[in-house]
């Protein structure tokens, strides 16, 4: 079970540097392991959205939103990771659909479901989905895709720790020997277990906020903001080349502005009321001429 835990996390349990096989066998049937993980987060996001919201929503609504957003998803997270890597794909042009081989970005991820799903509530046969229940949904799928997102980096070799002189005086869970995209071993920060750890935080962070009936816009809002600050602070420890401005990587900046964007969502989100007093659920009547006598 230890065991298990550790590897979902990433950490490599042998005792010498291996490099992450990049397929994932399912009996006699090989899948690349980007592709089944990122296969698998959209199953149990379907499947819990489906379930959570089986008493609101008609399911054939969730499942053709679910594919509009998934569509606009992913296009926007390809071509986010496309622009932010230009200066590589504009001489290598024939690899910019090939997404097997890993190349996501979770700003574009999330611009283009936001337009799908916005895009979906504008249309007569979706109006039903209105954004407070899109907003719960979300909630938990954030952190389901971040997981199997940071899990599939591992065996894509994407977003790789940045080389470190040597492991002595640091912790396991913030560097180990790891390959970059080239399969070079390293002394490396962890980066892949540290996203992994920050998901697991925030899916228990979302039940948390259901459990104490916070508002869905707020819940999302906190969510994003809790993704992007740990995502900025992941971005300080990456090795992979990303143009840079100012001192920090182009996503790094890009974090900034969604936790900026959820910021502002949350301070303008609604406050759920507060329970009303017990004097207030007693019986009212109407009639004004109706007094109290003793």
């Amino acid at each position: 079970m230890i065991f298990f835990v550790l590897r979902l996390f990433g950490y490599n349990t042998s005792m010498s540097p291996q490099i992450p096989v990049p397929f994932t066998m399912i009996g006699p049937v090989s899948i690349r392991s980007f592709t089944f993980l990122l296969a698998l987060a959209i199953t149990l996001t379907l499947a819990t959205t489906l379930f959570s919201q089986r008493h609101q929503l008609a399911p054939a609504a969730i499942v053709e939103a679910g594919i509009v957003a998934l569509l606009l998803g992913i296009a926007g997270a390809r071509l986010g990771h496309v622009l932010l890597h230009w200066d590589y794909f504009v001489e290598h042009q024939s690899e910019i659909l090939q997404l097997r081989q890993g190349g996501l970005n979770w700003h574009g991820a999330l611009l283009g479901a936001w337009l799908g799903l916005r895009g979906c509530r504008m249309a007569a046969r979706w109006r039903e989905i209105d954004g407070p229940r899109l907003a719960g949904a979300l909630s938990f799928a954030i952190p389901i895709f971040a997981l199997a997102a940071w899990r599939a980096c591992i065996s894509a070799l994407c977003a790789y720790g940045r080389e470190i002189e040597t492991l002595y005086g640091r912790p396991a869970w913030l560097a180990d020997w790891a390959a970059d995209i080239f399969t070079r071993i390293a002394p490396r920060y962890n980066t892949a277990s540290l996203g992994a750890l920050l998901a697991c935080g925030m899916f228990a962070v979302a039940c948390t906020l259901s459990r104490r009936n916070v508002s869905a816009p707020r819940r999302l809002a906190i969510q994003l903001a809790i993704l992007a600050a740990g995502m900025w602070c992941i971005g300080g420890l990456r090795g992979d080349p990303v143009t840079i401005f100012a001192g920090q990587r182009a996503d790094q900046w890009l974090d900034l502005i969604v936790l900026l964007a959820a910021i502002i969502t949350f301070l303008r989100s609604p406050v759920p009321s507060s329970p009303s007093s017990f004097a207030s659920h007693l019986p009212k009547n109407e009639d004004p001429t109706w007094q109290v006598t003793t």
